[in-house]
């Protein structure tokens, strides 16, 4: 085993000795775990033993695919390795175990991440912003962690850091990790005025001393080499040693293989990727991506290596513009229906919608768009892909083909051919639903509930909305029926906010006109006096405009049940009941 400092390897990954193999995944760890392993090393803990793969012919490093380590990262992006391209060196270590790791640590000392706070929405571009590694060297005892740490590090944007360091004395202000990289001890003594120190962690420049220590001089960083050219044999040690560290699912180590056997393939995966991420309306990653390739091919939809064979790749390879296109299709029909990526419970259910396109060639499809957003709404709506996934597709795959013959697909698309599908755990006919099935599902979906957007979505088809601009709104404001239930004692009330929140007092509406025009507006407000539609009115052909002022509870309950009942009638008729 060997060892070196963390600026060495640093170093040798600036200069291209230290690459990515094309069977690696992408860098997936969380801002949470980048902290962490820098709070690890500060503290001496061992961080895990590395595994470079060395090659030093031509021939090889000529022959495979290599990609550079990401230094700026976008957690919304997923921000892709760049190919390595020419390498003039003639020997070079290639990463087998502990990409996240290096990854994590050229970040922090080189590079950016680019997050969000927790409590913004994801899907608007302004809430995410670049930010730099920084250390405080002395946190005040109240506010440090259990383990009394006197020390923390965070990610922060440089325009925050210099506002609160005008603010601070030194120990507590926030240094840059970056900055300590490459620094010698005299230059730091120098910098802080001292000439000695002792070990102390409640000595701030102490601190920052052993920090410098750490990047720059210690040898810390652990490693084992394998020497061996033979492509094969360095999958097979691949897919043993990534049993262990982030685990590797069955699908990334289908795309392991897949890629290690297609010229070029993870470039044309990767760009592809970039381009169907763009609009929101699908996010999907490698793993993923592999498994629609496995699917479509007529595979088994679980994911094992042995269904892996070069006929397959081959296959793959050979049908790659005609995949892609059966996934835009994909995009584009859930874009039209309104559904993007927050709304999607489970892409599991998406599998045998890209099936269709992929198979269908062409063909007239008569309306097989609906009957399809049916099947992926009951889908989503009735958790049919939750649990033994893998059997549920396989099943869904042989029901939508003549004779269950695979690829030679039924044209037009119709759920009824899939009501004898029976599913485990005792669903019988899990896609053939009942009318009682379709009113505890009004009854039981709430406002914040993901399957609330999905349910809407289907019963206001006329709106056209975008990812950034959606709403779910009270038709029924809150602050309407407030003073109304205020009337009544705790179990009743509980029950009304209940209803309040359920999908018979909810509409979509777009984000600005929820925020601006309607705001608390009452229903008569909105209605009356604003002159706005509402979906399922069942007041619209009264003349006693009246009815809209809810004022008592029978007033909201006889509006909510007229309401609710129409609902239920419209999902009972897309649903083939």
């Amino acid at each position: 085993m060997k060892t070196e400092t963390i600026k060495s390897i640093i170093e040798r990954i600036d200069s291209k000795e230290l690459l990515l193999p094309a069977m690696q995944r992408k860098f997936v760890w969380s801002e949470e775990k980048i902290l962490n392993l820098f709070d690890s090393i500060m503290k001496g803990y061992p961080f895990g033993v590395f595994i470079f793969w060395d090659i030093n012919d031509r021939e090889s490093i000529n022959r495979y695919h290599f990609y550079q380590f990401v230094k700026d990262y976008s957690l919304r992006e997923g921000t892709i390795n760049t190919p390595a391209g020419r390498i003039a060196k003639n020997t070079i270590s290639v990463v087998m175990d502990g990409q996240q790791r290096l990854t994590s640590l050229y970040i922090g000392i080189k590079g950016s991440l680019t997050t969000k706070d927790k409590w913004k929405r994801s899907n608007i571009a302004e809430n995410w912003k670049k930010k730099h590694l920084y250390i405080v060297p002395h946190v005040a005892e109240a506010e440090r962690n259990e383990d009394d740490t006197p020390f923390r590090f965070y990610f922060l944007e440089d325009d925050y850091v210099r506002k609160q360091n005008e603010l601070l004395s030194p120990p507590e202000q926030y240094y840059e990790v970056s900055m300590f990289y490459g620094q010698s001890q005299q230059e730091l003594y120098e910098k802080y005025g001292v000439k000695r120190l002792r070990e102390n962690n409640e000595n701030w420049v102490y601190v920052l001393s052993r920090l410098r220590w750490l990047l720059n001089d210690a040898k810390i960083l652990s490693y084992h080499t394998i020497f061996d050219t033979n492509i094969e044999d360095v999958l097979e040690i691949f897919k043993r040693i990534n049993n262990g560290g982030t685990a590797l699912s069955p699908s990334n180590l289908l795309f392991s293989t897949v890629i290690t056997s297609w010229d070029n393939g993870r470039d044309k995966m990767d760009e592809f990727i970039k381009t169907i991420n763009e609009e929101n309306v699908i996010r999907i990653k490698e793993d993923y991506l592999i498994r629609v390739c496995v699917y479509l091919m007529n595979r088994p939809a679980v994911a094992k290596i042995e269904s892996i064979t070069r006929e397959v790749i081959k296959s793959i390879e050979t049908n790659w513009d005609k995949i892609k296109e059966a996934i835009y299709q994909t995009k584009n029909f859930l874009k039209k229906h309104n559904i993007y990526d927050e709304a999607i419970l489970s892409y599991n259910s998406l599998l045998p919608i890209i099936y269709f396109f992929y198979h269908c060639n062409q063909k007239k499809l008569g309306d097989s768009e609906q009957q399809l957003y049916y099947f992926f709404a009951i889908s989503q709506m009735f958790s049919l892909f939750g649990g033994s996934s893998a059997s549920t597709l396989e099943r869904v795959r042989k029901k939508m083909c003549q004779d269950e013959e695979l690829g030679n697909l039924i044209v037009p698309f119709n759920i009824k051919n899939l009501f004898d599908i029976d599913l485990s755990a005792g669903r019988i006919h899990a896609f053939k639903i009942s009318r009682e099935q379709v009113e505890r599902l009004v009854d039981e979906v709430r406002y914040g509930d993901k399957k609330a957007f999905v349910l809407l979505c289907l019963l206001q088809p006329q709106i056209t909305i975008n990812a950034n601009t959606y709403d779910i709104d009270h038709v029924c404001s809150k602050d309407e029926l407030k003073p109304v239930f205020k009337k009544w004692r705790k179990e009743k009330r509980a029950e009304l906010e209940a209803k309040k929140d359920s999908i018979p007092n909810l509409q979509l509406l777009a984000y600005n006109q929820n925020r601006g025009d309607k705001n608390a507006d009452s229903l008569y407000t909105w209605v009356v006096t604003k002159g706005n539609t509402i979906t399922f009115d069942p007041y619209v052909s009264n003349p006693d405009k009246d009815k809209y002022r809810i004022q008592t509870i029978e007033e909201f309950l006889d509006f909510y049940q007229q309401r609710r009942e129409q609902i239920i009638a419209y999902l009972c008729k897309c649903f083939g009941i």
